[in-house]
């Protein structure tokens, strides 16, 4: 595992500790190059001292945001591909002032 990588793990944020310790043993078997994993659960059972249970519902609330699933033939295995948090912030902050005609004094007096 990459310091980047395990970086990116403890700055994720939103999750609860026990989705961090899941995405942390996912992440030690993630292929550096292709981002894959291929775990089983009863491998990340064994990993993070979690029933399957609890695996399954962390990995669904995680899917999406940190982990998409890829189609699999084995009904034994979990398939998954990290997906990489940005590490730049935006090219250009938002401008959050309105555009202009719609400031106070474009509105009719009552």
């Amino acid at each position: 595992m990459k310091a980047q990588d395990l970086e990116n793990v403890w700055k994720a944020e939103g999750i609860t500790p026990t989705q961090r310790n899941l995405l942390l043993a996912i992440q030690m078997h993630c292929d550096a190059k292709t981002r894959v994993v291929d775990v089983s659960l009863s491998m990340l059972e064994d990993m993070t001292l979690l029933n399957q249970s609890v695996i399954a519902k962390a990995l669904s609330q995680l899917e999406g945001r940190y982990l998409a699933r890829l189609p699999s033939r084995s009904k034994k295995r979990l398939i998954c591909r990290m997906i990489e948090q940005r590490s730049t912030p935006d090219a250009k902050p938002v401008d959050a002032r309105a555009p202009r005609g719609f400031g106070q004094s474009s509105l009719p007096s009552a």
